[in-house]
């Protein structure tokens, strides 16, 4: 493609309609001017004004079509390259996007013809001010809220000023659309994760994602620390959003819906939001008594652990480069987790807030931190790596390759969720878990690790203590 043409077509072709105010009295939309961005780029920035928005946060809507057939809105989002994007936008005056137009255009072709942009303040339906980010279930009172991110954007106090560029919390490693990135600082406060569960939307639907380690990842092959499952790198795709706990399951929060406090790291000063463990898995999906069962009677939402590949499109977030940013290699006693936090294997301030010494096998000092240290990852999810690990629905099976044998030939698994263990295990059930836990090594803190256990197979009682669990829901 020669990029220049490109652009001096897109450029001479550009037709900008934009729209009133509407009935609610958003801002008005006018003065549009499309340009190249620079004579040596390919880039396109789009300029506009805004009238009338009185200290208000406002998206945009922006549509646009060749020679007259709509661009679709995701295609749109990813050729979105710089600027102020399309949400989050504040204050009168003159505002800006860039889009890269060699996305925009299929494969092979050199020019877009009758380019049109259209503008307009969002709008209910319109596709980012008023999407629902975030659903939030009160364990006191059995109410669940949706937020939007116009909810978000007007309570500050209450949520935290969002973050849409990824690049200020997690060193740009994702690759999602810009327009995806919508993070609320403020649910890291303990509210949040103690009488309330909050839990975010993960854009899926209908996106193809590599599931399985990446192709320049040398941390695959170590065994030496637990047991693990085949490692198998395919195309997938999930058929639908789903919902997603921003942390783990905290003890607090299973207290709430459930009245006990089994954890084993119970330090009076830490417990409560220290993510859940010393429950079998057993009890924690049980159809009547557990965790799952209870939160899905008294909220009316289906509750549910997450698919393995759930867990991995969500952890990843679009991203699929090697495992450790940077080339950081395997180091037996830290590492740096995608979320950017640098973990020492034996987990949280040791030194700081020791535990009891539990005499079953654990050195002292060892233990869990509490859910929503560190940063986020691309989808706002927190602690995915080197807290707890966190427990699939899927059933184990060592080898994947075979197992979707005819999907993975014909280019792409969807929905992928296995529900036949490998007879090789000799086990009467197994299952997946995902994300290491905090005395485990760089080797199993990756998102493609895949380790396999059964419920109640642990050669002594501390081993419970592993193990944790982040809920999901299916979207409606």
């Amino acid at each position: 493609m020669k990029l220049s043409s490109l652009v001096t077509r897109l450029s001479s072709l550009v037709t900008i309609a934009f729209a009133a105010a509407t009935a609610n009295a958003d801002p008005t939309v006018g003065q549009v001017l499309v340009h190249q961005l620079w004579p040596w780029s390919q880039n396109v920035k789009v300029e506009y004004t805004l009238n009338g928005t009185e200290g208000g946060t406002y998206d945009i809507a922006v549509t646009a079509a060749e020679n007259g057939v709509a661009i679709d809105a995701a295609k749109l989002s990813s050729a979105l390259c710089g600027g102020e994007g399309f949400h989050g936008i504040t204050g009168d005056g003159i505002h800006t996007f860039t889009l890269d137009p060699s996305k925009l255009v299929a494969n092979g072709a050199t020019a877009i013809g009758n380019f049109t942009v259209s503008i307009m303040v969002a709008g209910p339906g319109d596709p980012l001010g008023y999407r629902v980010e975030y659903r939030v279930f009160d364990l006191e009172t059995g109410e669940v809220t949706d937020l939007t991110r116009r909810d978000i954007y007007d309570h500050p106090d209450l949520y935290g000023t969002p973050i849409t560029d990824f690049s200020l919390v997690g060193a740009g490693i994702a690759s999602i659309p810009q327009g995806d990135v919508f993070i609320a600082p403020g649910f890291t406060n303990d509210v949040w994760k103690t009488t309330k569960l909050v839990m975010k939307r993960i854009p899926a639907a209908n996106v193809e994602f590599w599931f399985g380690p990446s192709t320049d990842d040398a941390n695959t092959t170590d065994t030496s620390k637990y047991p693990r499952l085949a490692e198998t790198r395919f195309k997938a795709k999930l058929t639908s959003d789903f919902w997603m706990g921003v942390h783990e399951v905290t003890q607090k929060q299973y207290e709430m819906l459930i009245g006990t406090r089994p954890a084993f790291f119970s330090h009076p000063d830490f417990w409560e939001t220290r993510p859940l463990e010393n429950v079998c898995r057993n009890e924690f999906v049980h159809s009547t008594t557990g965790f799952l069962a209870v939160a899905t009677a008294r909220f009316g939402k289906t509750f549910d652990l997450p698919t393995e590949a759930q867990w991995e499109f969500a952890a990843k977030a679009g991203y699929d480069g090697p495992d450790f940013p940077g080339g950081l290699a395997y180091d037996s006693t830290t590492f740096t987790t995608l979320e950017g936090i640098s973990v020492p294997r034996s987990g949280w301030s040791v030194t700081s807030h020791p535990e009891p010494d539990p005499e079953i096998g654990l050195n002292s000092g060892h233990g869990t931190y509490p859910c929503g240290i560190g940063k986020p990852n691309a989808y706002g999810l927190y602690n995915l790596y080197g807290n707890v690990t966190e427990w699939c629905k899927d059933l184990i099976h060592q080898d994947l390759a075979a197992y979707y044998s005819s999907e993975i030939e014909s280019g792409v698994v969807t929905d992928p969720y296995c529900t036949k263990m490998s007879a090789s295990f000799g086990w009467s059930s197994g299952y997946v878990f995902k994300g290491g836990p905090y005395n485990a090594n760089a080797t199993t803190s990756r998102p493609a690790y895949r380790g396999a256990e059964k419920p109640k197979n642990y050669t002594y009682a501390s081993q419970h203590v592993y193990y944790g669990y982040r809920v999901v829901c299916p979207a409606d």
